[in-house]
C-alpha cells in the first residue's frame, strides 16, 4: 500500500511539471501575440496619419490652385519661372520637388533625398513629406500631376541605411478648370 502512494505522489509531481510547461508555453503564445497585435496597430496608427498628412497637402495644392485668377499665376507661382504655361520655362513633363514640413513652398530641392533631413520632418514627428509636380502640357485643357509622399521610419525598418522604409503616397490631376 505504501508502493502505490509513493508512485501516486511521483506521478502527480510529474502531471505539475506538464501542467507548467504547457500553460507556459500557452502564456508565451499569447504574449507574442500581443506583441503583434501592438506592433500592427502602431504600424496602422502611423499609416493613418501619414495618408492624413498626404490629402492635407493635396487639398491644400487644390485650393492654392483655385485661390489664383489666371492659370498662368498658378503655375508661375509652383513651378518658380516667369512666363508661365504658355512662356517657354515649362516643357511637358517639366518638374519641380518640394519638401513640405509645412504647407508652404518654401523648400525646393533638385532630389527628393534631399527631405531625410531632420529639418524637413513635419514639425513634432517622424514623418517628412515631399510634393512633386509635373507638368502636362499634350493635355487639353493643360494639367499639373501632383504627387504627394509622406514617409518615415519605424522599428520595422530592415535596413537602417535606407532613410524611410514606408510612405503614404497620393497622387491627383489639377486642371485649368476655370480656363482664363
Amino acid at each position: 500500500m505504501l508502493m502505490w502512494l509513493k508512485d501516486r505522489t511521483g506521478s502527480s509531481l510529474i502531471e505539475v511539471l506538464v501542467v507548467v510547461t504547457i500553460l507556459s508555453f500557452v502564456l508565451i503564445a499569447m504574449l507574442n501575440a500581443s506583441m503583434v497585435a501592438i506592433i500592427q496597430t502602431k504600424f496602422a496608427r502611423s499609416q493613418t496619419l501619414a495618408n492624413r498628412y498626404s490629402q492635407q497637402a493635396i487639398d491644400w495644392m487644390r485650393a492654392k490652385r483655385d485661390n489664383y485668377s489666371q492659370w498662368d499665376d498658378f503655375v508661375n507661382n509652383v513651378f518658380g519661372v516667369t512666363t508661365g504655361w504658355n512662356g517657354g520655362d515649362i516643357t511637358d513633363g517639366s518638374q519641380v520637388i518640394y519638401c513640405l514640413p509645412a504647407l508652404n513652398l518654401t523648400y525646393k530641392v533638385d532630389n527628393e533625398a534631399t527631405c531625410a533631413d531632420t529639418a524637413y520632418f513635419i514639425t513634432g514627428t517622424k514623418f517628412i513629406r515631399v510634393i512633386i509636380l509635373t507638368a502636362q502640357k499634350t493635355t487639353t485643357p493643360g494639367q499639373v500631376q501632383v504627387e504627394v509622399k509622406t514617409k518615415w521610419r519605424d522599428g520595422l525598418c530592415a535596413s537602417s541605411s535606407q532613410p524611410f522604409c514606408h510612405q503614404a503616397k497620393i497622387v491627383t490631376l489639377l486642371s485649368q478648370w476655370n480656363l482664363n
